[in-house]
């Protein structure tokens, strides 16, 4: 029997199943923005990569409230994820689950460790008017958070694969090769994209480093038939393309009016 890794629909799945957790992960996270904003009665316009609305209609309150969110809603999304993962038993839904759980707790603490640069914390750290010391204690919390999460998700991502392969390949197959393609769909699906974004999309994928140092440190990986996943079937290219077409549509701005 031929090994299913020279099978290129083996070694697209988990790239089209990363492409798709991560989109979808940006996508709510716009949208919890534009939601609570529009909770409190505020007009608001949700691009691709942001919400636009007139601060100063809002109170210092609201401001802050509606800054930070977005990263707590992609914690609770990751969380939720993660109790999917652990109690589905398709491993494809499992996997997908996964990734899911990565980029929801990692936008969190990606915010988090960007408080002293940008972003949603950056907001609401100014709006609240906190020391350096405060800003830059939140920033180091949430790079080594960031590092030492990535790092130890390794650990259930090489237990998806196909029986009878070695390390290097499941490395490869579920880590690598969606970390680099899954990132490179992603930018293209966001065209045309500022040149500022693109390279904040690529630094932030750079964490994914921890994860491939994670899965080469470790001494085992789980081969096991329960951790086996199909080839990409029409449901993984469905949900893709219909990622490709939510964000295409987010490219025109969505209109918030209470």
């Amino acid at each position: 029997m031929p090994n299913p890794f020279t099978k290129i629909g083996y070694a697209f799945k988990p790239v089209l199943l990363f492409f798709s957790a991560l989109v979808l992960n940006l996508i709510l996270h716009e949208l919890s923005h534009a939601l609570i904003a529009y909770w409190f009665g505020i007009t608001s316009t949700m691009h691709q990569l942001s919400v636009s609305f007139d601060h100063n209609t809002a109170s210092r309150t609201q401001n802050i409230i509606v800054s930070v969110t977005g990263p707590i809603f992609s914690l609770c999304l990751g969380l939720l994820f993660w109790l999917v993962y652990r109690k589905s038993s398709n491993s494809s839904i499992k996997l997908f689950a996964l990734y899911c759980t990565i980029f929801g707790v990692s936008i969190f603490l990606g915010n988090l460790f960007a408080t002293m640069m940008g972003g949603d914390f950056h907001l609401a750290a100014k709006a609240l008017n906190l020391s350096q010391y405060v800003v830059y204690s939140l920033s180091f919390t949430g790079l080594v958070s960031l590092c030492s999460f990535m790092y130890a998700i390794a650990a259930p991502l090489t237990t998806f694969t196909l029986p009878g392969i070695t390390k290097r390949k499941v490395i490869l197959n579920t880590i690598v090769l969606p970390w680099i393609l899954g990132t490179a769909l992603t930018i293209v699906a966001y065209l045309p994209m500022s040149i500022s974004s693109m390279s904040n999309r690529i630094g932030e994928s750079i964490f994914w480093s921890f994860t491939l140092v994670g899965a080469l440190r470790s001494k085992n990986v789980i081969i096991t038939n329960k951790g086996t996943y199909s080839s990409v079937n029409w449901t993984d290219i469905g949900l893709a393309l219909s990622m490709v077409i939510i964000v295409r549509l987010m490219a025109r701005g969505i209109n918030f009016i209470p």
